[in-house]
């Protein structure tokens, strides 16, 4: 059920990359077909009645997979969330895009775990590593590249051995692979399938698209 989750983000996520680089919804190529419409549909619209989850804001201070660089993330629970319960979570690479209004995953997740189209899961919304200049006359070091083009297992163990402990501090998460799953888009496209294919013992679910 979660790949089923996937298909549907994966719609919104094609309408929101296609959006972003022309401004305006993009057109059918001259074949005589009308012209695509990208709009956002009735799941990726807050429904009347529908439990609402929460999101929230944090920061993983560096550690021993990339040293001196911090990784901010939001986490999506929803309403339905049973701390006496192991819940299923999925990780989204470039993370404020899909939790943001243009793709909104959030509201996407609360109305089909309503419809119990999915079950509760929690989504896990994380931004590459920024590392800080050392002084105000350099720049700061963005890590998307090194992080998710790389074909080495460091960025799946960071995600194993220090993210996902992290959040589980605070919620009880699944240790089934098959409740696991992670998603990204371009270069965030590498990173998840790379991740999956260094560590399928712990990622089952994988939504990787590029282009």
């Amino acid at each position: 059920r979660t790949i089923v989750a996937a298909g549907a983000l994966t719609l919104v996520a094609t309408w929101w990359t296609a959006s972003a680089r022309s401004g305006t919804p993009p057109q059918a190529p001259s074949s005589g077909l009308p012209p695509i419409d990208y709009s956002l549909g009735p799941d990726s619209q807050p429904q009347a009645g529908v439990p609402k989850g929460k999101v929230t804001q944090h920061r993983l201070a560096p550690g021993k997979f990339f040293p001196g660089t911090p990784h901010d993330y939001q986490i999506y629970v929803p309403a339905q969330y049973d701390p006496a319960r192991p819940i299923a979570w999925m990780i989204f690479l470039d993370g404020n895009g899909y939790a943001g209004d243009n793709v909104r995953v959030p509201v996407v997740l609360d109305n089909l775990i309503a419809r119990r189209e999915l079950p509760p899961m929690m989504a896990i919304f994380l931004n590459p590593g920024v590392m800080p200049a050392l002084s105000d006359q350099a720049q700061n070091r963005y890590e998307r590249i090194f992080e998710y083009d790389s074909l080495t297992p460091r960025f799946a163990n960071f995600l194993i051995d220090e993210l996902i402990p992290e959040v589980a501090k605070s919620y009880r998460l699944s240790t089934d692979p098959n409740d696991h799953g992670i998603a990204g888009l371009s270069t965030g496209g590498v990173g998840a399938f790379v991740a999956a294919w260094n560590r399928p013992d712990h990622f089952r679910r994988v939504v990787t698209w590029i282009g």
